[in-house]
């Protein structure tokens, strides 16, 4: 009876959530107007888009001159949001020397950069397409829009052709980088050759068929340091929670460090990570100090300081059984500010959204389809109290 109660409460909220996002309307005319394009109307699925072709460039895939019909074309989709006025995705067509002003440009003007990689193989001049999001006012997403487009056309007024490099001065050609000044800094050793210096922290996650994974197995954030101390290369790979993608995108681009892909290395692995490659040119004790602050922009976790070596879904420290309201889903515990989304997997007899409080202290998150990221960048954000308790360990 419990269980169908709780099932019941939550087909409620979501029902609630959904027709609150129904009942708004966007401005179209006023994302017309603030990303300057012209935008189209799905009223079967209430989308709003605007698109850009990429119109000033003759882009070859295969040897063939390929027309922007065929996936040369940059767009921004506008929808009501459920947590606020509207939300946004789209995908960025760009050259190689558009890639990080874009970024920055995004970031800066309140949207999220969520994957970065290519489409083709054999294109001239390379191509790459940047996908963004976000949730706001409506003008605030559609400025955001508008700043990426505008970037865009700042660099091709500019050189109408791509750069071929992110810097004109070169690389010495035997590397001399002083590993003790890296190691300073990034608080850690690492391994030396031949001149050149490289860093790694191991993270872990548990694969589906119950493995845990670290750093040997691939999961890990490295740094390799090439070329003279006054004048380095950086090159390297981040894993991040899906909340730590924008803070760490955002930190590296702010120490003037490139982006060159965003993408996923695992499928179904708890919890959920994303990887980045960077790139960056200067001295190598700044390119240390921006990896570093890259790594200190990830939020600290509660029930383990280490973030390099959190794993959500191991045993927790302690357990209390006090109910706790479902309205906690939208953040933490009310009593202890326990995430949901840190809970251990429940048993295969549990509930399918929770287990009734006499049967199990195990949480685990709703079966809801998300309508944006909560507190954690996956859970739902839920903001309504439902009336039934929640035992929960910790």
């Amino acid at each position: 009876m419990k269980s169908k109660l709780s099932k019941i409460a939550f087909v409620l909220v979501l029902a609630v959530t959904a027709s609150a996002a129904q009942s708004k309307t966007l401005d179209t005319a006023q994302i017309d107007e603030l990303t300057g394009l012209k935008g189209k109307l799905n009223e079967q699925e209430g989308v709003y888009k605007v698109s850009s072709p990429r119109t000033d460039l003759k882009i070859s895939v295969d040897k063939w001159q390929m027309p922007p019909f065929m996936g040369l074309t940059s767009w921004a989709a506008f929808m009501p949001g459920m947590k606020d006025n509207a939300m946004v995705m789209g995908d960025l067509v760009l050259m190689q020397d558009e890639v990080n002003p874009v970024m920055s440009a995004a970031l800066d003007n309140g949207l999220q950069v969520t994957a970065l990689h290519n489409h083709f193989f054999f294109d001239e001049p390379k191509v790459y397409f940047m996908h963004i999001g976000g949730e706001g006012g409506t003008a605030t997403l559609a400025k955001g829009v508008r700043a990426a487009f505008d970037t865009v056309k700042k660099i091709r007024a500019a050189d109408s052709q791509p750069a071929q490099t992110f810097a004109p001065s070169g690389l010495p050609a035997k590397s001399s980088i002083t590993a003790e000044v890296i190691q300073t800094v990034l608080g850690t050793k690492g391994e030396a050759k031949d001149g050149m210096f490289k860093a790694t922290f191991g993270r872990t996650v548990k694969m589906p068929c119950g493995c845990e994974v670290g750093k040997e197995m691939g999961v890990n954030t490295w740094a390799a340091f090439a070329g003279a101390d006054d004048n380095a290369v950086v090159d390297g790979d981040f894993v991040v929670l899906e909340d730590e993608l924008q803070p760490a995108l955002k930190s590296l681009r702010k120490s003037g460090i490139n982006i060159v892909a965003i993408h996923h290395h695992m499928i179904a692995e708890e919890p959920r990570m994303i990887f980045f490659h960077y790139w960056g040119r200067g001295a190598a004790r700044e390119l240390a100090n921006a990896v570093k602050a890259a790594c200190n922009s990830r939020r600290p976790r509660s029930n383990n300081p280490s973030a390099d070596q959190f794993t959500r879904g191991a045993p927790l420290k302690h357990e209390h059984s006090q109910p706790v309201h479902a309205a906690a889903l939208h953040g933490a515990c009310l009593r202890c500010r326990h995430h949901p989304g840190l809970a251990p997997r429940p048993p295969r007899n549990a509930s399918r959204y929770f287990s009734n409080a006499g049967n199990s202290d195990y949480l685990r998150r709703p079966a809801l389809r998300r309508h944006g990221p909560g507190p954690n960048g996956r859970l739902p954000h839920l903001l309504l109290r439902v009336p039934f308790p929640i035992h929960h360990r910790h």
